[in-house]
């Protein structure tokens, strides 16, 4: 059992023993429906928090679909990983080349799209629900884009601009009734499924737009 829910077990039957003198141990139902309170508060923040990342990574897969940057063999899923993440997209590099040698206009617009996908996947699931994103939230997706799109510019605060002015691309993107109805499909096949190809994906998006 729970401390939480032993400990208010403990009291009821403290209570109890006071009125009556008899009852020194929480009686077995009383410690049996705690128990299951406990258990029931779990699962509904394991369900959750599960509704949360899949709105997360439909944010990301909808976004790269959108803007034509491909989702790679692992595709879409919201099955916890090894190394404590809750989900994931395979996205591939959406433009050719690499930036720390020699840029180019074509290669910034690939990234840019890029940043965006990034950026989408916290902005979605903070319009399903904000009290979901905590601060360590999407720090890898910044940290990612904060150090390509920095090959870009040349000073810190032009790349502080420019990654805000990426930002509010990303937030009219989720803010589209269209896209937003499109992560909403995706996500719900997530939470059926708990992992996508990029096709499905894509017939997922299609099915939508042809409705």
């Amino acid at each position: 059992m729970g401390s939480t829910a032993y400990t208010a077990a403990m009291k009821a039957a403290t209570t109890f023993s006071s009125l009556t003198g008899e009852l020194t141990q929480p009686p077995l139902d009383l410690v049996q429906d705690a128990d299951m309170v406990s258990n029931a508060k779990t699962n509904l923040k394991k369900m959750a928090d599960l509704e949360a990342t899949a709105y997360h990574e439909a944010g990301h897969a909808v976004a790269a679909f959108q803007l034509g940057i491909r989702i790679g063999r692992r595709g879409v899923s919201i099955i916890p990983a090894k190394d404590g993440s809750l989900g994931l997209v395979d996205i591939l590099k959406g433009f050719r080349g690499r930036p720390d040698i020699m840029t180019s206009d074509r290669m910034r617009l690939g990234a840019e799209k890029q940043a965006i996908v990034s950026f989408v996947g916290e902005i979605a699931q903070r319009k399903f629900r904000p009290r979901s994103v905590r601060r360590d939230h999407g720090w890898s997706d910044r940290y990612k884009t904060t150090d390509l799109m920095g090959y870009f510019v040349a000073t810190d605060k032009e790349l502080r601009a420019y990654l805000k002015w990426l930002h509010i691309r990303a937030e009219l993107f989720v803010s589209s009734p269209y896209n937003w109805s499109l992560i909403e499909a995706v996500a719900a096949m997530l939470l059926e499924r708990k992992r996508l190809s990029a096709e499905e994906v894509k017939d997922i998006c299609l099915t939508v737009s042809r409705g």
